[in-house]
């Protein structure tokens, strides 16, 4: 009998054929072979199947660095739009306030906080009226530092130009002691001077939404009896005295509205017609 035709299976054959392996070293080897056959198959398709993963674990890992690479990409793009945009709106104002360089100027040097602060603002303003403005408080700084607080920059940053408009049309409307006087008639629903200037009661609760005016019911301005004073309605300046003592409502600008008005106002032609009681 051959060890060949024997039957290894069986825990007793197994360990039989352990016990006698050094001894029919060749047959153990052929009847082993298939298993290190599979059991290095099983290793290699392992192997594989950690290669594929790996693959595609680099894959989207790269797909990831692919696409931040392009969100950086458009993010750069768009912060060198801004900052050209920007630029242009500075330049824009440079240049009109150039055209103030006939102005006489302060020998005191501006604020190095108010100039960034000016021209962070300055870069967001695109509109070329709003320009204007700001062109105005720079060449104002330019004559005179510290003309234009830091507060009135913040406010006048935020309001638009249909604020603008709306306060430039009031102008003619606002006296020496910067407040309008209140003529009212039917409840708010008709005064001849508001719509002499083209305003109406929601455009003055809209320039105080902007900080710039105060419309409280209860604000009035006192007059005494027998001393003249001058009240200026529109293109009108009025000169009366009183024989009694009386109070007037009125609408008052903020501190921001008055270094809005002082700007403005020195565009203005004024008629002076006084009219005496």
């Amino acid at each position: 009998m051959e060890v060949s035709n024997i039957t290894w299976a069986g825990k007793f054959a197994e360990k039989l054929l352990e016990v006698t392996s050094e001894w029919i070293w060749a047959v153990y080897n052929d009847i082993q072979e298939p298993k290190r056959l599979e059991q290095q198959w099983e290793i290699m398709a392992e192997n594989e199947k950690k290669m594929i993963i790996a693959r595609a674990e680099w894959m989207a890992e790269a797909m990831k660095i692919w696409a931040k690479a392009e969100l950086e990409i458009r993010a750069m793009q768009r912060l060198s739009f801004e900052e050209v945009k920007k630029q242009e709106n500075i330049e824009s104002i440079i240049e009109w306030a150039s055209q103030m360089s006939d102005w006489e100027v302060s020998d005191e040097k501006l604020d190095e906080d108010w100039i960034t602060r000016f021209f962070n603002i300055a870069g967001e303003i695109s509109s070329e009226q709003m320009q204007v403005i700001w062109s105005k408080i720079l060449a104002w700084e330019i004559k005179q530092p510290w003309s234009y607080n830091l507060r009135t920059l913040q406010v006048l940053r935020n309001i638009n130009q249909s604020e603008a408009n709306i306060f430039s049309k009031i102008l003619p409307l606002i006296n020496s002691s910067w407040h309008i006087i209140k003529i009212w008639f039917n409840n708010h629903t008709n005064n001849k001077i508001f719509d002499y200037v083209g305003v109406t009661f929601s455009d003055f609760l809209k320039l105080q939404e902007a900080d710039l005016m105060n419309t409280r019911e209860d604000l009035i301005t006192n007059y005494s009896k027998n001393t003249p004073y001058y009240i200026k309605i529109t293109n009108k300046i009025i000169q009366f005295t009183s024989p009694v003592d009386f109070n007037l409502n009125i609408y008052s600008l903020t501190w921001e509205g008055i270094e809005l008005f002082n700007l403005l106002n020195n565009d203005i032609k004024k008629m002076k017609i006084i009219l005496k009681n």
